[in-house]
């Protein structure tokens, strides 16, 4: 049974041993989306499919204004952030939540996509001024940061990845010693969470940011074998840099 005014991210972690031959990546990522539905449902407490439509901006939602939703897959794990409002407390007339889950691995022009996506306070956190091909582990760990940050503050919004260069920028403060963001916009006031997550023989980065939720954290339920999870940073958004509100660590 989910508390009131749930936050919760499902994950689950499926074995791809199992698949063999032909299109291996198709199939998988079918298995994966599958496993999403299944979380979903299982975090509302009923079969929601026939409820789910999609926006015009291509974002699924449900009608009724009570539950919001986002799913994300990579590698062999799917995730979804999932809240569900039972009263007006801590909750505006209208939220939203958006995550993204990515595998770490090397990807081909990572430093030209770093370059052209993110902002120049983003590349200073990843390269910290020294721009090279070849990512050390360090870097490509910072890389997904920004990226998953991105990507799940796109899906909240129902935006596109081309609209990433238009998003407000990410930093890092060295008097707090931890990612902050910044915004102009008096309205916009997500929350993010970022963490790291551990399988034996791969790592993975996770973001989720909710909008018009006040002060709720998100609840982590594992749907098959769990892995150790780390909270990298918890960042709320505020007008300015210098005004920017320490994240919590």
């Amino acid at each position: 049974m989910l508390n009131m005014n749930s936050y919760y991210i499902g994950l689950s972690c499926l074995s791809i041993n199992e698949i063999k031959g032909g299109d291996r990546s198709g199939r998988l990522k079918q298995i994966l989306s599958k496993e999403a539905r299944r979380i979903l449902c299982r975090l509302a407490g009923r079969d929601i499919n026939d409820e789910i439509e999609i926006g015009e901006n291509g974002r699924p939602f449900i009608q009724g204004g009570r539950i919001d939703f986002n799913i994300s897959h990579s590698g062999s794990m799917a995730a979804v952030s999932f809240i569900k409002k039972e009263s007006e407390r801590n909750f505006s007339d209208k939220f939203r939540t958006g995550c993204d889950i990515q595998l770490i691995k090397s990807r081909v022009n990572m430093t030209k996509v770093a370059i052209d996506f993110f902002s120049p306070e983003e590349n200073e956190y990843i390269f910290n001024g020294n721009k090279k091909e070849s990512l050390s582990d360090l870097e490509m760990s910072k890389f997904y940061h920004i990226w998953t940050l991105k990507e799940c503050l796109i899906k909240l919004k129902g935006l596109t990845v081309f609209d990433m260069r238009k998003l407000p920028s990410f930093f890092y403060c060295k008097r707090r010693e931890s990612l902050c963001f910044s915004y102009e916009e008096n309205h916009f006031s997500p929350s993010f969470f970022l963490y790291e997550l551990y399988d034996r023989d791969s790592s993975y980065v996770l973001a989720v940011s909710t909008e018009g939720a006040f002060n709720i954290r998100p609840n982590i339920r594992w749907f098959t074998q769990s892995l150790p999870v780390k909270s990298i940073v918890e960042i709320k958004a505020a007008k300015s840099p210098p005004d920017t509100v320490r994240p919590k660590t």
